[in-house]
């Protein structure tokens, strides 16, 4: 597949010198002079990403990004500013109307190829995956004219009731992560993804949806593509708070409810064991349970971070240090709160003996909790 690339500058000394930077096979460049000719290019061939000048006569580069923003067939395009402003005002205004990056002139030939590269990467498994979904239903919609659309519905529910692995551990020098993950009836309403980030570093997200149906299903396995194509390009240095309040950012604008039609919680986490830090975003759900060694608990709630975002009152960031031992803990079954079983005696005596080994209590505790039918999910962190 080619990526369709749109260059738009008013000088053509920088559109020659962006044609001999970007040459890739993989690569289909259309160039514009004005504001006006790159949108109805951009209307014309549905581009994958738009390198876009902010200094233009008539319409500046910003004008023309709103107006991407705002038309139903380019508004999911990705635009990445080049200007030879570097002032931090002008950085922030072009990233709050959707750009996903901004680079100063003269660029970098390595440097602006790495960048689009990693956002093509990125964008592309959410592209490839809407494309597939969407040409399933367009299929399953013809269901009572042919044979052909029994077959494509058969494939869409299979792609919806796709078996994520039950259990997922990693262990590494600094912790051990153990999830669990309860979908008894298919399709799930529960998803959990980890990224380790070298030795140093945890990502992970945890989804829980209200509702047990196609849609929800749907939008998990997009959320889990568009957090895979994120983790896949993206280096320590992309786990900062701007970086994550941005990733949240793109999954509520690429995943709107009024869309979807789907009532979800989710816990978005980055955990720095190098600094003892954790980063939690989180809507509808609380942050994690810290227990120590000794199975004293307490719920870590850290100070709460302003966030440059238009969901801002409805995703709460927190950042907290991490303590130097024990277990962090998380569960998920919709809205529900924790069950009460997992702070009686009976329960917290036998955590002293599991506090290390975070697969031996998730299993302990699957066996006391009640209602083994509920979708839930369950994950644990040891620092080690």
């Amino acid at each position: 597949m080619k990526y369709k690339i749109l260059a738009v500058d008013d000088n053509p000394i920088n559109i020659k010198l962006l044609r001999r930077a970007l040459v890739d096979s993989n690569y289909e460049l259309f160039t514009a002079s004005s504001g006006q000719e790159a949108l109805t290019l951009a209307a014309e061939h549905r581009p994958d990403l738009v390198l876009l000048d902010v200094i233009m006569p008539g319409m500046d580069g910003y004008e023309v990004c709103r107006r991407l923003q705002e038309n139903e067939q380019t508004s999911h395009t990705q635009v990445i500013f080049l200007s030879a402003k570097n002032e931090s005002v002008d950085k922030a205004r072009g990233l709050a109307l959707g750009a996903i990056d901004y680079l100063t002139k003269p660029f970098d030939v390595l440097e602006i190829n790495a960048r689009i590269r990693n956002h093509l990467k990125v964008n592309d498994r959410n592209i490839q995956l809407i494309r597939k979904v969407q040409e399933l239903e367009a299929r399953l919609e013809q269901k009572n004219n042919s044979d052909e659309s029994d077959t494509a519905a058969k494939s869409l529910k299979k792609l919806l009731e796709k078996i994520e692995p039950e259990k997922i551990s990693v262990n590494t020098k600094r912790f051990k992560l153990h999830a669990l993950v309860q979908n008894p009836k298919k399709p799930a309403s529960a998803l959990f993804y980890s990224h380790p980030v070298q030795e140093d570093g945890l990502f992970s997200f945890a989804f829980s949806g209200l509702d047990r149906d196609y849609p929800t299903a749907m939008l998990k396995l997009l959320m889990q593509k568009y957090l895979q194509g994120f983790a896949a390009g993206s280096g320590t240095e992309d786990y900062t708070l701007s970086a994550l309040t941005g990733l949240v950012n793109g999954l509520m604008d690429v995943f709107p409810d009024d869309v979807f039609d789907v009532a979800y919680t989710f816990i978005l986490s980055y955990l720095d064991f190098s600094r003892k830090q954790a980063l939690f975003f989180t809507m509808h759900q609380n942050t994690p349970i810290w227990f120590q060694p000794d199975a004293r608990w307490k719920v870590l709630e850290g100070d709460k971070l302003p966030i440059d975002s238009e969901y801002a009152t409805m995703i709460k960031a927190v950042r907290t240090n991490l303590p130097e031992k024990g277990m962090l803990f998380q569960y998920q079954n919709g809205l529900q709160k924790l069950p009460q079983i997992l702070f009686e005696e009976n329960t917290l005596s036998q955590f002293k003996h599991y506090w290390k080994e975070p697969a031996k209590w998730l299993e302990f505790l699957r066996e006391q909790l009640p209602n083994p039918q509920d979708d839930r999910l369950m994950a644990a962190v040891s620092l080690v």
